[in-house]
């Protein structure tokens, strides 16, 4: 991951983030907000469906539509989905 981000979006700094590196959502976000501005993108999520695997993880399938505003006042639409995983956490009775 360190090849795809720029070095101050994966330093871990006690004053961002409880010390913790950005993650990649946040930095897509970030320059999102840098190049566009926030009032010229949007993302509408659309029904989000969680499939279980053989082991219990889950992947969490989010489709949606993105939407970006370019300077001259054009607008672009285009359909994009996200997949996040869900590890399953073991829990111990005592």
């Amino acid at each position: 991951m360190k090849h795809l981000v720029p070095e101050w979006a994966i330093q871990t700094d006690n004053r961002v983030a409880h010390g913790k590196p950005w993650v990649l959502h946040e930095y897509v976000t970030h320059m999102l907000d840098t190049v566009f501005s926030p009032d010229c993108w949007s993302f509408e999520v659309g029904a989000i469906k969680p499939i279980t695997l053989p082991n219990n993880d889950q992947l969490i399938y989010v489709p949606g539509k993105m939407t970006v505003c370019f300077a001259d006042g054009s607008q672009v639409m285009a359909p994009m989905w996200a997949l996040g995983w869900c590890k399953r956490r073991s829990i111990r009775l005592i």
